[in-house]
């Protein structure tokens, strides 16, 4: 796996730009986080994003989307400042889209040599995905425990199958404050303006 991990920093830079053009790598939820008018949007678990379903998800999205690649980049912790300055790689790897079923899940938990706990599916606070095309984005936030997928590709718009695929449970806007954002609070209870950002930025999203 290491062959895919992101190790020169002209790649890097490469990848990062590319990465700003679908993101706003310095917003955080729920601020809104990606470039762009968004088309439809969905959100699910944070720790879905981070599982071995997630890659066979991708692998028939990225299929669906005509991407050849698709890129995860880690933003926090620091890609450059953390992982490359222990590591020598840094936090962030692409996958050819016929291999995500089998590599995704073995791309996250490769470990660095010598800190097996700074496997990306560990220290992964907040992460992004895109595919080449640029058809959709996916930003997911530890903290919030949710991930938003955003598709701007009108045939993936339309693919009503990719939302019951692969075990992957999706969750509208409301459902996803009241069953995953609210357990990260106590009693449940969500800041009110984290509600209203989350609902100005995302609750248009069809």
């Amino acid at each position: 796996m290491s062959r895919d991990f992101i190790t020169s920093a002209s790649d890097y830079r490469s990848v990062y730009a590319r990465l700003c053009e679908v993101f706003c790598p310095d917003s955080r939820l729920p601020e809104q986080v990606f470039r762009g008018g968004l088309g439809r949007c969905m959100f699910l678990e944070f720790d879905q994003m981070m599982s071995h379903a997630f890659g066979t998800f991708l692998a028939s999205f990225a299929a669906e989307g005509g991407d050849a690649e698709v890129y995860v980049t880690v933003l926090d912790p620091d890609p450059v400042g953390y992982y490359f300055s222990h590591f020598q790689r840094y936090g962030a790897f692409r996958l050819k889209a016929e291999s995500l079923k089998s590599d995704y899940f073995d791309a996250l938990c490769a470990e660095p040599e010598g800190s097996p706990a700074d496997a990306l599916l560990y220290v992964s606070s907040v992460v992004t995905l895109f595919g080449d095309t640029k058809g959709w984005a996916i930003w997911g936030e530890r903290d919030l425990g949710i991930g938003v997928v955003a598709i701007r590709n009108r045939k993936l718009e339309g693919m009503e199958a990719w939302q019951s695929a692969h075990g992957i449970k999706w969750f509208d806007i409301e459902r996803a404050i009241s069953d995953l954002v609210a357990l990260n609070f106590r009693g449940q209870v969500v800041p009110d303006d984290l509600v209203a950002k989350l609902r100005a930025h995302y609750g248009t999203c069809r």
